[in-house]
């Protein structure tokens, strides 16, 4: 028997197979292009990330800076008064050293002077620092609060020895005591003093230097207990 084919067979098939090559190649041709875009989308937010963490840091750094700087200026503020602690504080201790207690002890007059002095010592200043503290180190911040807190005793006990009456071993208890704060006072404003000194270093200002043995001589001679007479 002959076999007949059929041209319309023939040509359907052809069609189908070519529509399902076209098919694949445009699904093919889709998920490249979605591969493409995707890939493009998660460099340009890599990019962006990078952007931000850039700016984030760089954020950080102005912040860290300008931390910095309103700490020095802190610092360089209050170093007037720091150094006037430490000198003044100095020159009382030196009293004291001199093995003067019991002078401190049975004259009243003396008990006032020194009270007098002490209370003149400058605190404000520092309470208004202290409440900037947390821009300075954990340490500096201790420094400056103990100061301040140093002063105000040293300005408490020397205030409670005006009234002292010179019975036993009353007066030289007092006179340790003053002089025992003075010495916290004297300490805490040396090591805070060269802080600030560094700090005025660091912003390029002439900060006030301290004073060379000539000056301590002149300010021994015009403070409160001037240099014992030589015979």
């Amino acid at each position: 028997m002959p076999i007949h084919c059929c041209p319309l067979a023939v040509a359907t098939g052809t069609i189908a197979d070519w529509a399902g090559i076209v098919v694949s190649f445009l699904v093919g041709a889709a998920l490249i292009w979605m591969g493409y875009v995707t890939n493009k989308l998660a460099k340009a937010a890599e990019e962006t990330n990078k952007l931000a963490t850039r700016e984030q840091l760089a954020a950080l750094k102005r912040d860290e800076e300008r931390k910095k700087l309103e700490a020095s200026l802190l610092l360089v503020g209050i170093f007037p008064d720091v150094e006037r602690l430490e000198a003044e504080s100095r020159e009382y201790l030196e009293y004291f050293l001199a093995n003067r207690r019991m002078e401190f002890a049975q004259k009243d007059s003396v008990r006032q002077q020194i009270a007098d002095g002490v209370q003149r010592m400058p605190i404000a200043t520092l309470a208004e620092s202290k409440l900037r503290a947390h821009l300075l180190s954990a340490a500096l911040a201790g420094s400056l609060v103990q100061l301040e807190a140093s002063v105000r005793s040293a300005r408490e006990v020397a205030f409670k020895a005006v009234s002292l009456l010179p019975i036993g071993h009353a007066g030289e208890k007092a006179a340790y005591h003053v002089q025992h704060a003075l010495e916290a006072v004297n300490s805490l404003a040396s090591d805070l003093s060269l802080a600030c000194q560094e700090a005025a270093k660091e912003l390029g200002v002439s900060a006030p230097r301290r004073r060379d043995l000539e000056e301590r001589e002149q300010f021994r001679r015009l403070s409160l207990f001037p240099k014992p007479r030589t015979s």
